[in-house]
């Protein structure tokens, strides 16, 4: 098969691709030589970085299916693709650890935090008795959003001793003993940490988090979005923080990337990350498997 690479992806991949007999070409480095490629095309891979629409599919005249190497699929016009009888595939598993570890490390360094000290050490000072955290042990977390990466995010919070609630509007019965599936309103009243990992498609989902929510969180709550951009109101997290209803937000992910809203990202209480929380060796690996297996199903249609 003839498979174009849109976005980047490690050589390793694209080597093991190569050498089951398909013929690779990799524009990633190049998105402007892609439309060369484009008509001949029987796969498109990509990462979530290229929007592949409309005009995109009708100049892949061979294309049979779209392959996303992570969680979401909200880049891909995906019912345009469906009518046109090409399959979109994705690969939710290969992401979730690493995902799920980075929101532990955000959520230790915003309640220690760390960030601020280290900062301070860099500029030759010894403020110890400025930074006083908060430990997570006995602490209520709440996890919007109790898919792959949700568990994975509990399962870690077990080990802090935290309590957990979750919610999931595919979900009425929890797929986890002692983790109870509650509404929106009520995990937002009862939780001191909260993290977001629902789907979101900006194109049908109304954004979650506004002005609203933040009026039901608890005083000096903490939040962390390493799910979609579009999930959170930047302006209502922007203001929840000026009124220290979030006493600190942690964000990897924003409504538009790289982000604009400057006043948001240089706020003394936000953590900023550049949208890197399933960015390890070990995910593109297990993100190279499972587009294999991908592969190896389709030329077996």
């Amino acid at each position: 098969m003839n498979i174009l690479f849109v976005d980047n992806f490690p050589e390793v991949i694209i080597n093991r691709i190569e050498n089951m007999g398909h013929k690779v070409f990799d524009c990633s480095l190049k998105p402007e030589i892609c439309d060369k490629y484009l008509e001949d095309a029987e796969v498109i891979i990509t990462k979530n970085r290229t929007n592949i629409n409309r005009e995109i599919i009708d100049k892949a005249l061979k294309l049979r299916m779209i392959i996303n190497g992570g969680v979401s699929i909200d880049n891909i016009d995906i019912d345009y693709a469906h009518n046109k009888g090409i399959h979109v595939m994705h690969t939710p598993e290969a992401p979730m650890i690493s995902v799920a570890e980075f929101v532990f490390g955000l959520l230790l360094s915003a309640a220690r935090k760390i960030y601020d000290a280290n900062l301070s050490m860099k500029n030759g000072k010894w403020d110890k008795e400025l930074y006083y955290g908060n430990e997570l042990y006995g602490k209520t977390i709440g996890v919007v959003g109790f898919g792959r990466i949700g568990r994975e995010v509990a399962r870690r919070a077990i080990a802090f001793g935290m309590k957990i609630v979750a919610c999931d509007k595919f979900l009425s019965e929890s797929p986890m003993p002692g983790v109870p599936i509650v509404e929106l309103d009520n995990l937002l009243k009862v939780s001191d940490f909260i993290t977001l990992h629902a789907s979101f498609d900006a194109r049908k989902d109304k954004t979650l988090i506004t002005e609203r929510e933040f009026s039901l969180m608890k005083d000096n709550v903490l939040i962390i979005n390493c799910a979609q951009g579009g999930i959170i109101d930047e302006n209502a997290l922007l203001l929840a923080l000026n009124s220290k209803k979030v006493s600190f937000a942690a964000l990897d992910v924003y409504s538009i990337e790289p982000p604009k809203n400057e006043k948001l990202i240089k706020h003394p209480n936000t953590i900023c990350t550049p949208h890197i929380a399933a960015q390890t060796l070990e995910a593109e690996l297990r993100m190279g498997d499972q587009i294999i297996t991908i592969l190896k199903g389709l030329g077996q249609k």
